[in-house]
């Protein structure tokens, strides 16, 4: 069993390693990831020997808060908390300060405080007694998981702050007792220190959850995007209910300029929707009846009635939420490996600390310079910092794929495509747009209606791509399809069945040299089908080729740009089909892909891959269909089209939600960029304690005079955090290639079938209606004149639904 918990109280990577193992050493466990960026827990357990109840003790146990999980990531009301106790904190704080410094500096004040020792310490007291309840958290935390001999980032704190204050508190006494002059009693006190270090920690801690939150932005964005409630209909009557009350099934309208509530299919009217918070498509879409629609999606226009095909906890939306989340909780190899340094930091810092105020002591300094620089070096140490370095990225990054259509399953996929060499494509539905249509048909002895609506009878009862290419061509013949028996589906071959009592053949050429089929009447169609490209046909009936078919299916007009841009990467692209060699070789030319391997069975494309990764590659595999998912589970990183089959998507480690190869391209390199900011992050992270260390506990002293005062190091402490955040915070600027590279274009089309000036206006909204487009129409000489940044051929889609042709375009 999986579940998720909501954690609170973790403040820096060594508390996310201390839950981690309280919750790992409960009987029955078997996988826990902790993550402090989110205060989130995944637990994997058996419940037969393990509950809710033991687990969330068991956090509790250790110091923490525990608690079934809650959509809040960085709850507001926590971050509302912070503010107004960080708030109570500085104004003790400045009354602490302005009593504190009253001796060395002159400013009004009543003389009491300044001339009396005494009553001034006891005000300095009163005033840090405030700071030290409000954050009582650090001590109470920090001495509790050093008495377990796992110490955090709170032990840390409260170690030097609490130094500080023992150490103010003996001086008093030593000052009592007469063993100090009274004097020089107001130089040995550091109430203000301590006051001072738990302040400015609390002031990075705040800065921190500030930061944190931004990276979850993403995330946040796509849980407002579902509305609270739907219009149903029930027994014909509107009624508004929560979505979560919406069944399969269920009737429900909406009207322009609302939201989507579930995922359905359109059962009545038709409209133009903006799917480009779900899927990052800029361009609205027109729907109509058997049309799907995605909850969160905003409908533009039109009102029109849908049915509910999956509830709210089963929707797309979910999914995604689901997905991003945990990406975001996952953890990369490259983390696993900090966590171990993280784990022996904080001991390490407090052996350090210790040989820092025993070193000084031998070289003759006096125990005020020892403890204080003691201190500096506990608070100047930061763990939070290289803790933070990869899952603050991870999750800006996942969150900045999500919005651009490119979902990320885990931190681990990111880190494996920044190594990708080989990219392997599969030809239809990937490369090409994978609506094949019939192009020619060929038959010595049948008439050509005879060979489609033989052949669409057949493929009816088939889950191959090209089924709909034939049921479609019968449909445009008006041809009646038969009731077939006996019917077979042979893999990677084609298929076979009877229609009135007489047995057929479908299948590719593979399929009819394996049968022993004459094809010396059809090779000269042969030939000349597969030089243009094509994919082939075949009917036989009683051991003879009977019909040819020959099928188109038109490449993307994204397909070549995505293929020149990892070329560009020096990253090797491979065709890899089931279809035969020429007509791989003829889409080839067109794509000028650097390998093509064709005639490979469903069942040996893994080995391909498998093959392709013994030659030392790490191989991305793109694919959208069921023959796919063995391939994508082996390649180093599977891709799956998001319009594809479901195995195929549940296969894959990356889905993209639209339909454009180009974002292959843009995942790549949205992982190199986040592996970069990783690398920032953590030299920033381990140079600010390489160099911060040393100067706090005093190496530079006797050369060069450089010591650190313990207040300084407890603001660098906190800030170095907020740097690390903040430059991970770089990456929501992410943009696919695509985007940035988009100039606008001036263009003259040429259009036919415009006669009047409701034509103009009608081709005007088309292109108007186009993301980044302005167009203005020329009745009289059929001409729109457009400044755009869209390809060619989306402008002559729009222009076509819009009812009219183009047959021109150029630029200008």
């Amino acid at each position: 069993m999986k579940r998720k918990y909501s954690v609170k109280g973790m403040t820096c990577s060594a508390c996310e390693n201390h839950v981690h193992n309280s919750v790992c050493k409960l009987p029955g466990v078997e996988h826990v990831e902790v993550n402090l960026l989110t205060n989130s827990m995944n637990v994997e357990f058996d419940e037969t020997k393990v509950d809710d109840s033991m687990i969330i003790k068991a956090v509790k146990d250790g110091g923490y808060q525990a608690s079934s999980y809650d959509d809040a990531l960085v709850d507001n009301d926590d971050l509302s908390n912070l503010k107004r106790k960080l708030i109570y904190c500085f104004i003790a704080l400045g009354l602490l300060m302005y009593v504190s410094m009253s001796s060395m500096l002159s400013y009004p004040i009543p003389n009491i405080i300044r001339d009396n020792v005494y009553f001034n310490i006891i005000l300095q007291i009163i005033f840090l007694i405030p700071i030290l309840i409000l954050k009582k958290d650090y001590f109470v935390n920090g001495f509790k998981n050093l008495i377990h001999f796992d110490p955090t980032m709170d032990s840390l704190i409260a170690l030097g702050a609490g130094a500080a204050i023992v150490y103010s508190i003996y001086s008093v006494v030593l000052a009592l007792s007469g063993s100090l002059m009274e004097m020089h009693l107001v130089h040995n006190v550091y109430f203000e220190s301590a006051g001072m270090i738990v302040t400015l920690i609390s002031f990075g801690k705040y800065l921190e959850a500030k930061s944190k939150k931004k990276t979850t932005d993403a995330i946040g964005k796509l849980l407002e995007l579902a509305p609270d409630v739907a219009c149903r209909f029930n027994d014909g009557k509107e009624e508004i209910v929560k979505i979560s009350e919406l069944k399969i099934d269920d009737l429900v309208l909406v009207r322009a300029n609302e939201t989507v509530p579930v995922d359905g299919k359109i059962v009545q009217g038709f409209s133009s929707i903006d799917e480009s918070m779900i899927t990052g498509e800029s361009l609205p879409i027109e729907k109509e009846v058997s049309s799907l629609v995605i909850g969160g999606t905003n409908n533009l226009q039109g009102t029109f009635i849908y049915t509910v095909t999956r509830t709210v906890e089963d929707s797309t939306l979910a999914k995604i939420i689901e997905l991003v989340e945990e990406a975001s909780s996952s953890k990369a190899p490259m983390t696993r490996t900090i966590d171990k340094v993280v784990k022996y930091f904080v001991p390490t810092v407090i052996v350090i600390a210790l040989i820092t105020f025993v070193g000084w002591l031998i070289m003759g300094e006096d125990l005020n310079f020892a403890i204080t620089s003691a201190i500096a070096v506990l608070v100047i140490s930061c763990p939070c910092a290289l803790g933070l370095a990869t899952p603050v990225a991870i999750m800006v990054s996942t969150g900045v794929g999500a919005t651009n259509g490119i979902l990320i399953k885990s931190a681990e996929v990111l880190e494996n495509e920044n190594n990708i060499d080989v990219v392997v494509f599969d030809k239809t539905g990937t490369l090409t747009k994978g609506m094949a249509q019939v192009s020619d048909i060929y038959s010595h002895k049948l008439e050509l209606a005879q060979v489609i609506a033989i052949i669409a009878s057949l493929e009816k009862g088939s889950s191959h791509v090209l089924a709909n290419a034939f049921i479609q061509k019968a449909a445009e013949m008006n041809l009646e399809l038969k009731e077939i028996t006996d019917f077979e589906s042979l893999s990677g071959l084609g298929i076979r069945g009877t229609i009135d009592n007489v047995e057929y053949a479908v299948g590719n050429l593979r399929m009819m040299k394996e049968s022993g089929i004459d094809l010396s009447r059809y090779q000269e169609k042969i030939d000349l089908y597969l030089i243009q490209g094509k994919t082939l046909v075949f009917l036989a009936h009683d051991q003879e080729l009977i019909g040819l078919v020959s099928i188109f299916d038109d490449i993307k007009d994204t397909s070549r740009q995505a293929i020149q841009r990892l070329k560009e990467m020096k990253i090797k692209t491979v065709m890899l089909t089931g279809d035969l060699k020429g007509t791989a070789n003829a889409i080839n030319k067109q794509l000028g892909l650097d390998e093509v391997i064709a005639e490979v069975l469903p069942q040996d494309k893994e080995n391909v891959i498998q093959q392709l990764q013994a030659q030392g590659n790490s191989v991305l595999m793109v694919g959208d269909g069921i023959n796919d998912a063995p391939a994508l589970v082996r390649s180093d990183v599977g891709v799956a089209i998001g319009k594809g089959n479901d195995i195929a998507i549940d296969a894959a480690d990356v889905i993209l939600m639209k339909d454009d190869i180009r974002d292959i391209v843009a995942s790549i390199e949205l992982s190199k960029r986040t592996i970069i900011n990783i690398k920032e992050n953590l030299f920033w992270a381990f140079i600010y304690n390489v160099i911060g260390i040393p100067i706090a506990a005093g190496i530079f002293y006797y050369s060069f005079g450089l010591r650190l005062d313990a207040m300084v190091g407890s603001l660098c402490m906190s800030l170095s955090s907020v740097c690390v955040v903040t430059n991970a915070l770089r990456l929501k600027r992410f943009k696919p290639y695509y985007q940035k590279e988009n100039k606008k274009m001036k263009k003259e089309i040429v259009i036919e079938g415009m006669m009047c000036q409701h034509c103009k206006k009608h081709v005007e909204e088309a292109l108007n209606g186009l993301a980044d487009t302005t167009a203005a129409v020329d009745l009289e000489n059929n001409l729109a004149r457009v400044e755009t940044v869209q390809d060619d051929s989306i402008l002559k889609n729009a222009i076509e639904k819009a009812g009219y042709k183009a047959v021109g375009i150029k630029n200008v």
